[in-house]
C-alpha cells in the first residue's frame, strides 16, 4: 500500500499542469503502474504483469504528450514524475537532443550498474558492447532522427564489463513546434529469455542432428500405419523421397510375400502393445529388393503414434544365405570327397567320417565303421604312433602334410598323409580332431623301391668314384715321371734332334696330361663330386704364374702374350686358385691355340665389392680364326668344337669349355663370348670370391720411397703393353715415357742426356721391328753418356744363350714376359741397389730372385723311385738339399735322425701310408715343440681327399702328375718363411742409401 500512496502523491504534483483527458490518461497509467507493481509482488504474477505492461505504455504516452505540451526537460518537472518510474521494473533514461543523459531510474541502475550520478552527463555509449556493427547504430539514428520510435533487441556491457541483452524502445520528445528535445528510452533485461532460446534451439538442434545422424530409417507413423515423420535418409534407403512416402505409405514398398506376415504383426502389436520387430523385404524405386528390419513402440501420451526405426540388414541377409549355402557345400564335400574326412575326439572316439575315410580302411560304409566302435587309436600301426601324432598337434595347433602309419580292418599296414587342426567344440563336451587323409601307400612303397635303387646307385658311384681315383693315381704317376725326367733332360747339353725329340715327347706327355684330366673333371662333375676351396691367395701372383707357361708357346707362333690386372682389383681373396688357374689356362690355351698371328690379351677388372666378397670380371682377347654366330652357341657343351671338320686341324677333347663353364657357376658367375670369323674372339666371365687380409709384406732390397720421380724409358711395339708397362711404373711413383722400337727409344735417351735429364732405368722388349732390344742396348754400351742407365729385358721366351748375351752386352735384368708386377717390382729394386766393389751387378732373372732365398732341407718320401728321384733332382737343381725314403717308415726315421725345413709326402704308400706319417711326425712334435711343413703329393681328386690330408696335418696340397712350376712356388714359398725368420734373427737387408 505503501509504493500505491506514493504513486497516488506524486501524481497529485503533476495533475494541475494537465488536462482532464491527461489527467485521466495519467491517472491510469499510474494506476497501473501502482497495481502492476503490487500484484506482481503479492499476488498474480501473471495479471500483475498484464497491469504493468499496460500502465507502462500509457505512462510511455502520456510522458510523450506532457513533454511535447511542455517543452525541453529543463522547463518540464520530472521530479514528481522520477517517484512514479522509480518503482519500473524497466530500466530507464531520459537524455537530451544530444543524447546526454539527464536521468536513469533505479532498475536502469540494477540492470547496467551505473548510479544515477555516474550516468548523468555521459552518453548511452558507456553500455556499448561492439557487438553491434556500426551500421546498426546508424539505423537506429537515422529512425530517430526522422521522428519515428525505434525498437529492437542488442548486446550492451555492464560497468563491471559483463554483458547482457536486453530489449529496447526509443522515444524522441518534441516540444510545440515539433522540434526534438530529447530521447527517452526503456531497457527491459532479455538475457535470461535468450539464454532459455538458445538452450531450447540447442536441444532442438542437438535432437535434429541425433535423429539424422542415426544411420537407420527414423519415423513416426498413426494407428493405420501411415508415415506422419521421416528422416531425410529413407531417400538414401529406398530412392523416395519423403513426400512421396508420405503420400504412398510403405505397404506399397513391401514384397507380396511378406506383406500378410508384416499386417499381422503390426496388428497384433497395436491391440497388445509391447515391442515391435519383424523382418521383411522392400522394394527400392530401382526395384531392387533389399532385407530391413522393423522395430518400434507406441509414444506415451496417447497419441496413437508409433515411432520406430528400419535398418538395412541385406547384407547380413546374403552373409547368412552364403553360409547356409558354404554349409551344404561342405556336408557335399565331406560326404563326396576322395579323400578321407573325419572328426574324433581327443580320446580316439570317431565322431563322423565319410565313406572315403571307412573304405580306406577296409569298412564298406561310414555307417559300418561307426557301428563298428573302432577309435582313432585301433586305426594307428600302434600307438606310439597316435602319441607321437597328438604330440606334435598339440604343439602346433594344425598339422600339414603330416605322414601316419596305420593298420586297415585286416591288419595291413598303410600309409596315409594327414591334415588337421584342432577344433574347440563345446557340444562334443572337449576339443575334437578334424582333418583329412590321403592314401600314399604307394608312393611309400615307391619310395622303399626308390631308396633301395638309390643305395645301390651310390654304391656304383662310390666304386666309380674309387675307380677314378685309382686311375688317377695310377695314369698320373707315370705320367709325372715322363714329364718331369723330360724337363730334366732338357736342361742339360743336346744335340738340336735330341731336343726337337725330347719337346715332341713332352708335347705329346702333356696332351695325354690334358686329356686325363678334363675326362676325370668332367666324371667329378657328373658325379657331382667336385667341389671348390676356398683359400686366401694373392690374385695377381697367380694371374701371373698361370700365364707364365703359355709364354714359350706364344714365342714360337710370335704371338703377344699381354695380362692386366686392374689397379682396384684387391691383391688377396679367398677362393679356389686352382680351378681359377685352370679356367684361364684353358681359354688362354685355347686362344693360342687358335691364333696364328696378333696378340692375347687377358684383363681382370673389379665388378662389385661388399664387406664379404668381390665379383670379378675376366676377359680373354685374342685375334684368332674367330666363331661362326651359329656355332657360338654349342661350344660350351660336351664334346662340342667349333671345329668339326674331318681334318680336326685344332684337335682337343670339347671338354675344356664346358668344364670352365661349370667350374665359373660354383664360383657363382656366368661365362659368354663374342666373336666374328677372321676377327678374333672375347671370352668373359664373371666369378665371384671372399674377402681376404692384406697381402704379406715382401722383402725388398732397395727403398721404393727414395726412387719415387725416377725417369723411366718403356720400350714395346705392342701398344697394350706399352700402356701396362706405364700404369705398373707410373704406380711405383715412376715419371714414365713410352716409346715403340728402339730407334724411338735411342732418340728420346739421347734427347734426355743432351738436356741434363738423363733417364734412370729402360724395359726394353728383345723382340722388335726395325731395332729390337738387344741391338738397342749395344748401341747405348756404345755412347757414353748412356753407357750407365740400368735396363731390364722382356722377352717372350727365353731362349738358350739369351741371358749369356744380356750379362756380355750389360743388361741388368732379364725377364719372360709376360712377367708379373711382383716379379718386376724385385728385379727393379735389385738393379737400383747399390753395386758391389767392382762396380756391377749381377744378372738379375726369375731363377736369380728366386736363388737368393735360403736354401732347404727337404725331405721327399715316395714309393715310386721315378717320382722320387724326379722330385729330388728338381730340387737340387735350385740349390735345396735333399733327403729321399721309399716308405712312411722310413720317413719317420730320417726326421727322427735330421731336422728338415720341408717333407715332400706321397699320400698314397704300402704299408704305412701319407696320412699315418704324418700324424706319427706331428705327435713326435708334441715333445719337441718344432712344427715341419708337410706338403702332400697325392694323384686322388676328391674334396674328402685333400680334407683327410689336412685333417691328418698336412699343411700343403698339390696333386700329381707333379708340375714343376707348381712345386717350386710351394717350396719358395716356405723359403720365404725361412729367409725372413732368419732376417728377423738378424742378417741384414740391402737398401739404397
Amino acid at each position: 500500500m505503501g509504493d500505491k500512496a506514493n504513486v497516488t502523491a506524486n501524481l497529485s504534483r503533476i495533475q494541475p499542469r494537465l488536462s482532464c483527458a491527461e489527467r485521466a490518461v495519467v491517472l491510469f497509467a499510474a494506476f497501473g503502474l501502482a497495481a502492476g507493481f503490487a500484484i506482481g509482488r503479492w499476488g498474480s504474477v501473471p495479471a500483475g504483469l498484464i497491469l504493468l505492461a499496460s500502465g507502462t505504455i500509457l505512462w510511455r504516452i502520456a510522458l510523450r504528450r506532457a513533454l511535447t505540451k511542455y517543452g525541453d526537460l529543463d522547463s518540464f518537472e520530472i521530479a514528481p514524475l522520477a517517484t512514479v518510474i522509480e518503482q519500473a521494473s524497466d530500466g530507464m533514461l531520459i537524455t537530451d537532443e544530444r543524447g546526454t543523459i539527464r536521468y536513469v531510474n533505479p532498475a536502469f541502475t540494477e540492470m547496467t550498474g551505473y548510479t544515477l550520478k555516474e550516468a548523468v552527463g555521459r552518453t548511452p555509449r558507456i553500455l556499448k558492447s561492439g557487438k553491434q556493427p556500426p551500421e546498426f547504430y546508424e539505423k537506429l539514428w537515422a529512425t530517430l532522427r526522422s521522428g519515428q520510435n525505434w525498437s529492437g533487441e542488442l548486446t550492451n556491457r555492464r560497468k563491471d564489463g559483463s554483458l547482457f541483452e536486453e530489449d529496447l524502445n526509443i522515444s524522441p520528445v518534441r516540444d510545440r513546434r515539433g522540434v526534438t528535445t530529447g530521447y527517452v528510452a526503456i531497457k527491459r533485461d532479455i538475457t535470461e529469455r535468450k539464454r532459455q532460446e538458445r538452450e531450447l534451439r540447442e536441444s532442438e538442434e542437438k535432437y535434429r542432428l541425433l535423429v539424422h545422424a542415426i544411420p537407420d530409417l527414423v519415423w513416426t507413423v498413426d494407428s493405420q500405419a501411415n508415415p506422419r515423420f521421416l528422416t531425410a535418409n529413407v531417400e538414401k534407403l529406398l530412392g523416395f523421397s519423403q513426400q512421396e512416402m508420405y503420400q504412398g505409405g510403405w505397404f506399397k514398398c513391401v514384397h507380396p510375400e511378406d506383406l500378410p506376415g508384416l499386417n499381422e504383426t503390426f496388428l497384433e502389436f497395436q491391440s497388445q502393445g509391447g515391442t515391435f520387430r519383424h523382418e521383411c523385404r522392400l522394394q527400392r524405386s530401382d526395384g531392387e529388393w533389399i532385407w530391413v528390419q522393423v522395430r518400434a513402440m507406441k509414444m506415451a501420451g496417447g497419441s496413437g503414434l508409433t515411432v520406430g526405426l528400419t535398418t538395412d540388414i541385406t547384407e547380413r541377409k546374403r552373409a547368412e544365405e552364403a553360409q547356409r549355402a558354404s554349409e551344404l557345400r561342405y556336408r557335399r564335400l565331406f560326404e563326396n570327397n576322395m579323400a578321407g574326412v573325419f572328426r574324433s575326439g581327443w580320446d580316439g572316439r570317431i565322431v563322423d567320417c565319410n565313406d572315403s575315410l571307412a573304405r580306406n580302411f577296409g569298412f564298406d560304409s561310414r555307417r559300418e565303421l561307426l557301428e563298428s566302435g573302432v577309435t582313432a587309436t585301433d586305426l594307428y600301426f600302434s600307438p606310439a604312433e597316435r602319441d607321437r601324432f597328438l604330440q606334435q598337434l598339440t604343439q602346433h595347433r594344425a598339422l600339414t602334410n603330416y605322414e601316419g602309419k596305420f593298420r586297415d580292418r585286416g591288419g595291413k599296414p598303410r600309409w596315409f598323409l594327414l591334415n588337421a587342426i584342432i577344433a574347440d567344440d563345446e557340444t562334443a563336451g572337449g576339443p575334437l580332431v578334424e582333418g583329412t587323409i590321403i592314401d600314399i601307400t604307394e608312393r611309400k612303397m615307391a619310395e622303399q623301391r626308390g631308396a633301395e635303387a638309390k643305395e645301390a646307385a651310390e654304391a656304383a658311384s662310390r666304386a666309380k668314384s674309387d675307380f677314378l681315383a685309382n686311375m688317377s693315381h695310377e695314369i698320373r704317376t707315370p705320367l709325372n715321371g715322363v714329364i718331369g725326367m723330360i724337363d730334366l733332360a732338357l736342361d742339360t747339353t743336346l744335340t738340336e734332334e735330341q731336343r726337337e725329340y725330347l719337346d715332341i715327347s713332352r708335347s705329346s706327355a702333356e696332351s695325354l696330361l690334358s686329356v686325363i684330366n678334363d675326362i676325370l673333371d668332367f666324371s667329378k662333375i657328373e658325379a657331382r663330386k667336385l667341389d671348390l676351396e676356398r683359400i686366401p691367395f694373392n690374385l695377381r701372383e697367380m694371374v701371373a704364374a698361370a700365364m707364365k707357361p703359355l709364354s714359350l708357346r706364344a714365342s714360337g707362333k710370335n704371338l703377344e702374350l699381354i695380362f692386366e690386372v686392374g689397379r682396384e682389383v684387391p691383391h688377396m681373396v679367398t677362393g679356389d686358385p686352382g680351378r681359377l688357374r685352370q679356367v684361364l689356362l684353358n681359354l688362354a690355351g685355347n686362344a693360342l691355340k687358335f691364333t696364328e698371328q696378333g696378340e692375347i690379351a687377358l684383363h681382370v677388372e673389379l665388378l662389385s665389392q661388399s664387406p664379404e666378397s668381390v665379383t670379378l670380371r675376366f676377359t680373354v682377347r685374342d685375334t684368332g680364326v674367330g666363331i661362326p654366330l651359329d656355332r657360338q652357341g654349342a661350344i660350351f657343351d660336351a664334346f662340342s668344337q667349333a671345329d668339326t671338320s674331318v681334318t680336326r686341324r685344332f684337335g682337343g677333347t670339347g671338354l675344356g669349355l664346358t668344364i670352365s663353364k661349370q667350374l665359373i657357376s660354383m664360383m657363382n658367375g656366368t661365362i659368354g663370348v663374342k666373336s666374328e670369323p677372321s676377327k678374333g674372339s672375347t671370352f668373359h666371365f664373371t666369378a665371384r670370391f671372399g674377402v681376404a687380409g692384406a697381402a704379406p709384406e715382401q722383402p725388398v732390397h732397395a727403398s721404393l720411397e727414395s726412387l719415387q720421380g725416377l725417369r723411366v724409358l718403356a720400350v714395346d711395339d705392342n701398344q697394350t703393353n706399352r700402356r701396362l708397362l706405364k700404369e705398373i711404373l707410373g704406380s711405383w711413383g715412376f715419371e714414365v715415357t713410352l716409346a715403340c722400337d728402339g730407334v724411338e727409344a735411342l732418340n728420346a735417351l739421347k734427347t734426355a742426356a743432351t738436356d741434363a735429364s738423363p733417364y734412370g732405368l729402360v724395359i726394353a722388349d728383345g723382340k722388335m721391328p726395325n731395332m729390337d732390344g738387344f741391338t738397342l742396348v749395344e748401341t747405348m754400351k756404345h755412347n757414353a753418356a748412356l753407357r750407365a742407365i740400368p735396363v731390364v729385358m722382356l722377352t717372350s721366351a727365353g731362349k738358350r744363350g739369351d741371358a749369356a748375351r744380356c750379362r756380355e752386352i750389360g743388361v741388368s735384368a732379364y725377364l719372360t714376359k709376360p712377367a708379373g708386377e711382383a716379379e718386376m717390382l724385385e728385379a727393379v729394386l735389385r738393379i737400383l741397389a747399390e753395386p758391389d766393389r767392382a762396380g756391377k751387378t749381377a744378372l738379375v732373372t726369375r731363377h736369380s730372385i728366386r736363388e737368393t732365398r735360403r736354401p732347404l732341407r727337404i725331405l721327399v718320401v715316395d714309393d715310386n723311385l721315378v717320382n722320387q728321384k724326379l722330385a729330388v733332382r728338381l730340387l737340387e737343381k735350385h740349390g735345396h738339399s735333399t733327403k729321399s725314403a721309399a716308405s712312411g717308415k722310413e720317413a719317420i726315421e730320417q726326421v727322427e735322425r735330421s731336422p728338415f725345413d720341408l717333407i715332400l709326402m706321397d699320400v698314397q704308400m704300402p704299408e704305412m701310408d701319407g696320412f699315418e706319417t704324418t700324424r706319427a711326425i706331428r705327435e713326435m712334435e708334441q715333445t719337441t715343440g718344432a712344427h715341419v711343413p708337410i706338403i702332400a703329393m697325392t694323384a686322388l681328386a676328391m674334396k674328402a681327399d685333400r680334407e683327410r690330408c689336412f685333417a691328418a696335418g698336412m699343411d700343403r696340397y698339390i696333386s700329381k702328375p707333379i708340375s714343376s712350376h707348381e712345386l717350386l712356388i710351394a717350396v719358395e714359398e716356405i723359403a720365404v718363411s725361412a729367409c725372413q725368420t732368419t732376417q728377423e734373427a738378424g742378417s741384414e737387408v740391402m737398401s739404397l742409401r
